[in-house]
This record gives structure tokens, C-alpha cells and sequence, in this order.
């Protein structure tokens, strides 16, 4: 069975040559330039904004790539911007390049080398003759794809600051498969200088991926491991997916007779592309993952894969059929554009003539509509001046409400067990005659009064966090039965010290989908309030129901329990403030009501016959979002 090479450079051939020196990873400058683009208010600056995002979208995503371009290249038409429109047919080339589509891809660089040549950009009529050379490269005319980077080698020397040879020598290297060793490592040797000397982190990279490559051909495989694990680390650390990629695809060639390593190196390159939407890869790399699955034997995996496949392709055709739409559509604008300008140059003598009549009334209504114009804009000032003053007063208002909520509940909260602790100290120093007995006794109360004072500053920190920032929902599997189990560790000296007895009978296979912070704060809260009101020698009893829609969780204890009265006021903070027990419960259970909402649940409790207290809470059998 004849297996695929595996893929060196893909990335590498197309990412140099239509892409600029940038020191960091693709997806970050994508990210960069879309969020400044709302900010542009300079048309110019706009139409290099939006070639510079359809440059850096051409191996993610090459509709996108040519979307931009016809985006800048029909504003910059607009604009009378000749560099801009340039710039744009250069997108709409390797959009097109990357589509298949040769030889329009071909014809549109030549004319934009022209058009570079005529405005004297010597560095992008160098790059312009490096993409062509990759096209040639694509369609196997090695002849051509020589000579091309041999003319890019040659004007690129004319330039001053020659940082871009650094890129076209790599580059000559990677398209002349047939240079001797000694001659790629001249070439790359050469590139290195310029690369080290302008600090170019990108090529760095990229030329020890080269000498690695290089090392591997020779058949120097010790040589060449050190080069690929320094690629790898310094690609991932920069953040530049394209690399990391090419550095994997370097690690299954050094492991070219192990095909469970090719296989688990390429598994890996495809997750990358994959969660970083490298489209143009992923077919490549799932046909060389196919071919050593099948390897392997096992029918489920090479079904997945086949489908993986199956998925990729029917993606790619889909968005050619699209493109070749949108191409057809450009060129019918193009030829629009063409016969619009014809039309407009005729009719521009019979405009002036009409806009040289029509300046006096212009004038005129232009004074008179500016005059209203103020007017209005005057009026509506006002009215959002208003509606300002109006919302910073509800905010105010709304802060100085929390503000006085929140020193109620720390006055209350920590005045009494301050006093307590306070006034036991002081009787301890005062009356150095105490026993041992009575001294260890006081020293338990300052540690429980210390003890309540810390849960009650964890609980009000968290409903500061709940207040101030919110909480993002995180699902994942969880058993019920191991955290309650959890948080009654917490609570461990609690029960000894009142000899509660604690009863998990949640099931041990219930599993729910849920944010695990969330749920355990409410589970650690009710505990805490079931061990509190609890008599010594209680019992707490937790258990757990499975419905269609809903778990449902029952913590039970055997305390006082509650009136009806205050079964009402359980879940809801209020200014009315009774002792700072209560008050500190009503903060956690108003927190624990608020969780188990955005968890998609509700929240109750019901006295228990004879005596004591049930709280419940019920959870989504599957919650997704919050």
C-alpha cells in the first residue's frame, strides 16, 4: 500500500509569500484589525484596513478573503485610490489562487506587478513575483516557479531595507525542490542573517523548520530533532497556529517508520486546524490521518475519518460553487464599473451645467435647512443630556442602595461576635486566676466566634462577586453523591463537636450536567444551615429524585423548624434586620436562590413532620446554557 508523504510546507509556500512580517499569530491579527474597524473614520485607512484582513484570511477562510477584497477594491474605485485598489486585486489574486483557479489568479498578479512597478513599491512587486512563483509552483510548472522567485531574488536586492529577502530566500528554498543540500543550506544561511538582524521572530521560526527539513532529506534525523522540538515550542509560545502545524507535520516525517506516531502527530495537526478554522488544511491532513488509519484495521475509525472527509469535501465544493457565483458577480461589476465611467464622462459636461443653475437655490435651502437643522440638533442635545442625568441618577441611586445594604450587613454581621470576642479576652486578662479548664472553654468561644465571623466574610465576598460581576456558567458531568460527600468534609468538626449523623443517600450513579461552583456553594450553604439549627444528636439526610425534566435534592434535618412567616422571608435579603445569624443565612439562601436560577432550577423549603426542616432544589436533566 503506497502511504502519503507526510505535509511539510503547505503552510509555509503560501503563508510567506502573500503575507507581511507579522510577529504574532493570524488569529490575533484578524481578531485586531475587525475590532478596529467600526473606529476607521478615514476612508483611505479603512480600504488598507480591510486588504489587510482579506490578506490574513487567506488560508483560514478564502471566501472571506475575497470578500474583503472586493470590499476595499469597490471603495477604493470610490476614492480615486489607486494604492488601495492595488492592494485589493492583490487579495482578489490569491483568493483566487487558493479556489483553483490558476489561471485568472495568474493574469490579475500580472497586472497588479505592473501597477506596483509603476507606483516604484519595489517591496510588494518583489512579493507579487513570489506569489506568482507559488501559483506556478501549484500547477507543477517548476521552469516558471524558478524563474519567478529567481526575479523576486533580484529585485528584492535593489531594495534599502532588505528584510523582505530574508523571506524570498526561505521561500526559493521551498519552491526549488531541487537544490542540493549545500545549496538549500547557503540559501537558508543567508536568509538567517537578515532574519537575526532585523529580529524577525516569524522567520526564525520558520528558517529552523527549513534546516530541519533539510536534515531530514540528508537522512540526519538526530540533527533535525532538536530543530523540530525548538519549532514547535517557540511556534506555540508566539502563538502562530500555522507554524505549530507545520512543525507537527515535521515530527511525523521524523517518525516516518512508526505509523502510530504519523497518526497521532496528525491527529493533532487536524484538531489545530480545526479549532482555528484552517480550512484549506484540513482535507490535506485527513487524507494522509486516513491513510495510516488504515493501517490500523479498525472500521470505526476509518469510518470516522471517511466521514470527517466526506464533511470536508462537500464544504469545499459547496464554497466553490459560492465562489465561482461571487467571481462571476465581480466580473460582471467589473465590466459594469467600466461602462458606468464611459456614461458618467459623457454626461459630465451636462451635470456642470445643471449644478452651476442650481447653486443659488442650493444655497439657499442649505442655509435654511441648517438654520432647522441646529435648531433640532440643539433639541436633541437636551434630551439626551436629560436622559444622562436621569440614568446616572438611577445608577446612584442604585449604588448608594447596595452601599447601605452592604454596611448593614457587615455592622450586623460582625458587631456581635466582635463584642463577644472582645469582652471573653478581656475578662481572660483581667482574671489571670481562671482554671484550665475554664480557659480552653473561653478559647473555644473566640475560635467559634472567629469561625462564624470568617464564614459570614466568605459568604458576603461571594455575594459581592455575585453583585458586582456575575457568574458564567461552565457545565460538566457531575455526581451528586460525591459532592455532598465533598462538602461535608468541610463541615467535619461541626458534626463531631454536635455528634450530628449525616446520611448521603443520594444515589451513587446520579449524574447531572451543571456548574460545579455553583451547585457546591449551595450545597455547602444548606449544610451549614441544617448543622446550625441542628440539636446535638440530630441527623441530616440528604437524598435525590430523578424525574424527565428535573433532579431533585432534599436536604432534611431534624432542628426547631421554621413558621410560615419565616419559611417566606428565607430566600430575600431585607433591610429589616433581625440577629446577624438570621441575617447572614438570608444573604447565603438569597445567593443559593439566585445560582439555582441560572442553573434553570427553583428553590424551597417545608417543615418536617414531627419536627425539623426540608430544603429542596431541583436541577435541569440537562442544562446547556445559563
Amino acid at each position: 500500500m503506497h502511504l502519503p508523504k507526510p505535509i511539510r510546507y503547505i503552510a509555509i509556500i503560501l503563508f510567506f509569500c502573500l503575507c507581511n512580517n507579522y510577529a504574532q499569530s493570524q488569529s490575533a491579527f484578524i481578531q485586531q484589525e475587525q475590532r478596529k474597524l467600526p473606529f476607521i473614520k478615514d476612508s483611505v485607512i479603512l480600504v488598507n484596513s480591510l486588504n489587510r484582513l482579506g490578506m490574513l484570511y487567506h488560508l483560514k477562510n478564502s471566501d472571506s478573503c475575497f470578500y474583503y477584497g472586493m470590499k476595499a477594491k469597490a471603495m477604493a474605485i470610490r476614492l480615486r485610490y489607486t494604492k488601495g485598489e492595488t492592494d485589493a486585486d492583490n487579495v482578489i489574486a490569491t483568493a483566487l489562487y487558493l479556489k483553483g483557479l490558476f489561471r485568472e489568479s495568474l493574469e490579475l498578479y500580472s497586472k497588479v506587478l505592473s501597477a506596483y512597478r509603476k507606483q516604484l513599491d519595489t517591496t510588494n512587486a518583489a512579493m507579487v513575483l513570489m506569489n506568482m512563483s507559488t501559483v506556478y509552483r501549484g500547477i507543477a510548472d517548476s521552469t516558471h516557479a524558478k524563474a519567478f522567485c529567481l526575479q523576486a531574488i533580484q529585485t528584492g536586492r535593489k531594495l534599502q531595507k532588505d528584510s523582505i529577502m530574508s523571506t524570498i530566500y526561505a521561500n526559493y528554498c521551498i519552491v526549488n525542490s531541487s537544490l542540493s543540500y549545500d545549496s538549500a543550506r547557503y540559501y537558508v544561511a543567508k536568509s538567517s542573517e537578515i532574519a537575526n538582524r532585523f529580529k524577525d521572530k516569524r522567520m526564525m521560526i520558520v528558517i529552523m523548520q527549513l534546516q530541519a527539513n533539510n536534515l531530514l532529506n540528508k537522512g540526519d534525523k538526530q540533527g533535525a530533532l532538536p530543530l523540530i522540538e525548538r519549532s514547535l515550542s517557540e511556534s506555540k509560545k508566539a502563538g502562530m497556529e500555522f507554524f505549530e502545524i507545520n512543525s507537527l507535520g515535521l515530527f511525523a516525517d521524523y517518525y516516518s517508520n512508526k505509523p502510530d506516531s504519523i497518526l497521532s502527530y496528525y491527529n493533532r495537526a487536524y484538531a489545530l486546524a480545526q479549532a482555528n478554522g484552517y480550512v484549506y488544511l484540513k482535507v490535506k491532513i485527513l487524507k494522509v490521518i486516513l491513510a495510516y488509519t488504515e493501517l490500523s484495521g479498525n472500521k470505526d475509525k476509518i469510518i470516522k475519518v471517511h466521514s470527517l472527509i466526506a464533511t470536508a469535501l462537500t464544504a469545499e465544493n459547496d464554497n466553490l460553487k459560492k465562489f465561482i457565483g461571487d467571481y462571476i458577480k465581480y466580473n460582471e461589476i467589473q465590466d459594469d464599473n467600466t461602462l458606468l465611467g464611459i456614461a458618467n464622462r459623457s454626461s459630465k459636461t451636462e451635470i456642470w451645467l445643471l449644478f452651476s443653475c442650481c447653486v443659488v437655490s442650493i444655497v439657499l435651502i442649505i442655509i435654511i435647512y441648517r438654520l432647522y437643522q441646529v435648531s433640532r440638533l440643539h433639541e436633541h442635545r437636551q434630551a439626551q443630556l436629560n436622559l444622562q442625568i436621569q440614568d446616572r441618577n438611577n445608577t446612584l441611586h442604585e449604588a448608594d442602595e447596595f452601599k447601605n445594604k452592604l454596611i448593614s450587613i457587615l455592622a450586623h454581621d460582625f458587631r456581635t461576635p466582635l463584642i463577644s470576642t472582645i469582652s471573653i479576652a478581656r475578662m481572660m486578662r483581667d482574671n489571670p486566676g481562671f482554671t484550665d479548664i475554664e480557659m480552653e472553654q473561653f478559647y473555644g468561644e473566640i475560635e467559634t466566634d472567629a469561625t462564624r465571623m470568617l464564614e459570614s466574610f466568605d459568604t458576603i465576598l461571594q455575594w459581592i462577586k455575585q453583585q458586582l460581576s456575575g457568574y458564567r456558567f461552565k457545565a460538566e458531568s457531575l455526581l451528586l453523591h460525591d459532592l455532598f460527600n465533598e462538602s461535608a468534609e468541610l463541615f467535619y468538626q461541626q458534626l463531631d463537636e454536635k455528634k450530628i449523623t449525616f446520611t448521603n443517600q443520594v444515589p451513587d450513579h446520579m449524574t447531572i450536567s451543571s456548574d460545579r461552583e455553583m451547585l457546591q456553594f449551595v450545597n455547602r450553604n444548606l449544610l451549614s444551615n441544617a448543622i446550625r439549627f441542628s440539636p446535638e444528636g440530630g441527623t441530616i439526610k440528604i437524598t435525590a429524585t430523578q424525574s424527565n425534566d428535573n433532579f431533585t435534592i432534599a436536604v432534611a434535618d431534624n432542628g426547631p423548624g421554621m413558621d410560615n412567616t419565616t419559611i417566606s422571608k428565607l430566600f430575600v435579603v431585607s433591610n429589616q434586620l433581625t440577629s446577624s445569624t438570621q441575617q447572614g443565612a438570608g444573604i447565603a439562601l438569597s445567593m443559593c436562590k439566585d445560582f439555582i436560577g441560572m442553573l434553570g432550577g427553583r428553590i424551597w423549603a417545608e417543615n418536617k413532620e414531627p419536627n425539623g426542616a426540608i430544603f429542596y432544589y431541583t436541577i435541569p436533566v440537562e442544562k446547556t446554557n445559563v
